[in-house]
Protein backbone atom coordinates (compact mmCIF):
# COMPACT_ATOMS: atom_id res chain seq x y z
CA UNK A 1 0.00 0.00 0.00
CA UNK A 2 1.37 3.37 -0.99
CA UNK A 3 1.02 6.18 1.54
CA UNK A 4 -0.91 9.21 0.42
CA UNK A 5 1.21 12.30 -0.25
CA UNK A 6 1.62 14.61 2.73
CA UNK A 7 1.12 11.88 5.34
CA UNK A 8 3.77 10.48 7.64
CA UNK A 9 4.39 6.79 8.22
CA UNK A 10 2.43 6.85 11.49
CA UNK A 11 -0.71 8.01 9.64
CA UNK A 12 -0.52 5.22 7.10
CA UNK A 13 -3.81 3.40 7.81
CA UNK A 14 -5.99 6.43 8.50
CA UNK A 15 -7.34 6.53 4.94
CA UNK A 16 -9.09 3.18 5.49
CA UNK A 17 -11.27 4.63 8.26
CA UNK A 18 -14.54 6.51 7.76
CA UNK A 19 -14.10 10.20 6.93
CA UNK A 20 -15.19 11.40 10.38
CA UNK A 21 -12.61 9.25 12.17
CA UNK A 22 -9.61 9.98 9.97
CA UNK A 23 -8.56 13.24 11.64
CA UNK A 24 -8.86 11.92 15.25
CA UNK A 25 -7.03 8.74 14.25
CA UNK A 26 -4.16 10.77 12.76
CA UNK A 27 -4.00 12.91 15.91
CA UNK A 28 -3.97 9.91 18.28
CA UNK A 29 -1.37 8.17 16.11
CA UNK A 30 0.96 11.16 16.49
CA UNK A 31 0.24 11.44 20.23
CA UNK A 32 0.93 7.74 20.72
CA UNK A 33 4.07 7.72 18.62
CA UNK A 34 5.77 10.63 20.41
CA UNK A 35 6.17 9.07 23.89
CA UNK A 36 7.02 5.69 22.37
CA UNK A 37 9.80 7.22 20.30
CA UNK A 38 11.14 9.11 23.33
CA UNK A 39 11.11 5.97 25.47
CA UNK A 40 12.81 3.79 22.88
CA UNK A 41 15.23 6.46 21.64
CA UNK A 42 16.22 8.05 24.95
CA UNK A 43 15.18 6.09 28.02
CA UNK A 44 15.99 2.70 26.51
CA UNK A 45 19.67 3.47 25.90
CA UNK A 46 19.82 5.41 29.19
CA UNK A 47 18.70 2.30 31.10
CA UNK A 48 21.28 0.14 29.30
CA UNK A 49 24.06 2.56 30.24
CA UNK A 50 22.76 2.92 33.80
CA UNK A 51 22.90 -0.85 34.32
CA UNK A 52 26.68 -0.76 34.17
CA UNK A 53 27.19 2.41 36.22
CA UNK A 54 28.91 1.72 39.52
CA UNK A 55 30.04 5.08 40.78
CA UNK A 56 29.77 6.10 44.40
CA UNK A 57 30.71 9.68 45.15
CA UNK A 58 32.45 10.43 48.43
CA UNK A 59 30.19 12.49 50.66
CA UNK A 60 31.03 14.67 53.66
CA UNK A 61 30.50 13.10 57.07
CA UNK A 62 27.41 15.17 57.79
CA UNK A 63 25.66 13.68 54.72
CA UNK A 64 26.51 10.05 55.41
CA UNK A 65 25.04 7.58 57.87
CA UNK A 66 26.69 7.96 61.24
CA UNK A 67 26.45 6.30 64.64
CA UNK A 68 23.44 8.37 65.66
CA UNK A 69 21.40 7.00 62.74
CA UNK A 70 22.43 3.43 63.51
CA UNK A 71 21.76 3.86 67.22
CA UNK A 72 18.31 5.31 66.64
CA UNK A 73 17.52 2.54 64.15
CA UNK A 74 18.56 -0.10 66.67
CA UNK A 75 16.41 1.52 69.33
CA UNK A 76 13.29 1.22 67.20
CA UNK A 77 14.14 -2.29 66.04
CA UNK A 78 15.05 -1.51 62.41
CA UNK A 79 17.86 -3.51 60.87
CA UNK A 80 20.29 -1.30 58.93
CA UNK A 81 21.82 -3.35 56.12
CA UNK A 82 25.03 -2.32 54.36
CA UNK A 83 25.84 0.64 56.56
CA UNK A 84 29.16 0.71 58.33
CA UNK A 85 29.83 3.28 60.99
Amino acid sequence: MVARPGRSFIERGASRLPAGLQQPARLFAAIGYAPTAVFVGFFGPWMVVAETADVVAPVPSYLGFGQSVQASAVQVGVRMVGIRG
